[in-house]
C-alpha cells in the first residue's frame, strides 16, 4: 500500500504556477524498509555550472538552484 500527496500552494496557501510536487510514501521493500519518492520539476538548471568540468563531482552543485 502506498500514499501520494500533491504539493499545490505555497507555504501561505497561493496556488503555484507550475505542475505540483508528488510525494508518495510506501510500499516496503523485501528488507522492510519505506521507499520515499519524491517527483516534480527542477528550476533554474543551468548546462554546465560555473567553473565546472563535466563528468566530475561538483561541491557545491546546490548552491545553483535559483540563482540564474
Amino acid at each position: 500500500m502506498s500514499f501520494s500527496y500533491d504539493i499545490s500552494t505555497t507555504w501561505d496557501s497561493q496556488p503555484i504556477d507550475h505542475n505540483p510536487i508528488r510525494i508518495t510514501v510506501g510500499p516496503t521493500d523485501d528488507a522492510g524498509n519505506v521507499i520515499l519518492t519524491a517527483s516534480g520539476p527542477f528550476f533554474n538548471d543551468p548546462a554546465v555550472p560555473p567553473n565546472s568540468t563535466v563528468g566530475q563531482p561538483y561541491m557545491g552543485l546546490w548552491d545553483y538552484e535559483g540563482l540564474f
